[in-house]
């Protein structure tokens, strides 16, 4: 098999794989294709079709306890954090003022 390759949006598509229609309308993939796309036994996979191209995509199954985490709020939140974090990694924190107890830092707070 050759290996084409075509633009698509501003990026090259390399088309390097094929697979072959069985019986009950089973497809089955390369090895290569298997491996390079990190599938194994029972993944899932979304077919789309455009311009009369088949596209498939691997679809990740996410538990139902864990959807949360996928929510576009608390990827919000979670973007939030980062650019807290990358803003405290660029503190220096040594020009920050120490206090000797902890009445001191109070003190300084209620002003």
């Amino acid at each position: 098999m050759s290996v084409t390759t075509t633009q698509k949006g501003g990026r090259t598509v390399k088309h390097a794989f094929s697979a072959k229609l069985r019986d009950r309308n089973q497809v089955t993939l390369s090895p290569q294709l298997v491996e390079k796309l990190q599938l194994a036994t029972g993944d899932e996979i979304e077919f789309t079709v455009e311009d009369g191209r088949l596209i498939g995509t691997p679809k990740m199954s996410i538990n139902k306890d864990q959807e949360w985490y996928y929510s576009s709020q608390w990827q919000a939140e979670e973007a939030e954090a980062e650019a807290h974090l990358q803003r405290l990694e660029k503190t220096d924190y040594k020009t920050l003022k120490t206090y000797s107890s902890v009445e001191e830092a109070l003190t300084e707070l209620d002003k």
